[in-house]
């Protein structure tokens, strides 16, 4: 009997735990589950009548404080993403692949998250977490008018010899994994020389790339971390180099030379860490280790 009673209170227990931990809910196209007292975003419906998407402060009373892995992602119709004040923690790939993200915005009250022109970061501007897609494309309020702009497509987009030069501003450290998840219009990528780490699949699929500066004082370049740039034509590495990832430049197919002024020694390599044509060997791919 005292067995069954014990088994029965420790069911119990898990249930509610289950019910109050796991348990999702809806709220304006969110699904959110309560996870110790604070709401976790675990998914968001895509709506055609919705541009910008407010991340609120508070559902049922209780702080907004994460956005999970796929929170907000895929989503094609928004223009915006507003964070608000508690908002504390986003998933490395909590926010990525929203195709048509002209900007963040982020509550002045929030203490861990800022945005910079449309950009987002972190709160001290140590880490860029993540660029809207089409940042360089003429951005105005009247977007969010979906009776006046009832189709995506007839958004204006920036044409011919624009402007598509991105710089990190100073005191960057660290570009967040995914931060560049899929940009596909920036030509011209310029890093402070504050910065000291790359995170996997930071520069992943931005295929219009055709430069980027690795200054001295960089340190590791995560996996994948400069996957599918295949407009790049050369990489030149610093010598404070330490780590390079598995297929940290995969697919950058059209690289003929790549630089490292680190000792060969002193890098950790990953697999198939240099440029290839889809994982192949390039037989005139050339690496030139300048100290040994």
């Amino acid at each position: 009997m005292k067995r069954t009673l014990a088994f029965l209170t420790v069911m119990m227990i898990f249930t509610g735990l289950f019910c109050a931990c796991d348990m999702t809910r809806h709220e304006s196209g969110l699904e959110y589950a309560e996870q110790n007292g604070e709401i976790v975003i675990k998914s968001y419906k895509d709506l055609t009548t919705r541009r910008k998407l407010a991340v609120p402060d508070w559902i049922e009373g209780k702080p907004v404080t994460r956005i999970d892995k796929f929170g907000i992602a895929n989503a094609e119709s928004l223009l915006v993403i507003a964070i608000g004040k508690n908002l504390r923690e986003i998933d490395d790939w909590g926010i990525v692949n929203n195709a048509n993200l002209f900007r963040f915005e982020v509550d002045d009250g929030n203490k861990y998250f800022t945005a910079a022109g449309g950009v987002l970061f972190t709160k001290n501007m140590a880490k860029l977490v993540a660029y809207p897609q089409r940042r360089n494309d003429p951005y105005s309020d009247g977007y969010l008018d979906t009776a006046k702009y009832k189709s995506i497509a007839a958004l204006p987009s920036v044409q011919g010899a624009a402007n598509r030069t991105y710089r990190v501003p100073d005191g960057v450290t660290e570009l967040a994994p995914q931060s560049f998840y899929r940009i596909d219009t920036l030509q011209k990528l310029i890093l402070p020389g504050t910065i000291r780490h790359i995170g996997p699949r930071a520069l992943f699929q931005m295929y219009a790339l055709e430069e980027i500066n690795f200054p001295e004082g960089l340190q590791t370049i995560g996996r994948d971390g400069v996957s599918f740039c295949s407009a790049l034509t050369k990489i030149e590495l610093p010598s404070t180099l330490t780590s390079l990832g598995e297929y940290a430049f995969f697919d950058c197919r059209n690289v003929k030379t790549v630089t490292v002024k680190a000792p060969k020694n002193r890098v950790e390599l990953g697999r198939l860490w240099y440029p290839t044509d889809n994982g192949k060997e390039m037989p005139d791919l050339r690496i030139v280790w300048l100290n040994g």
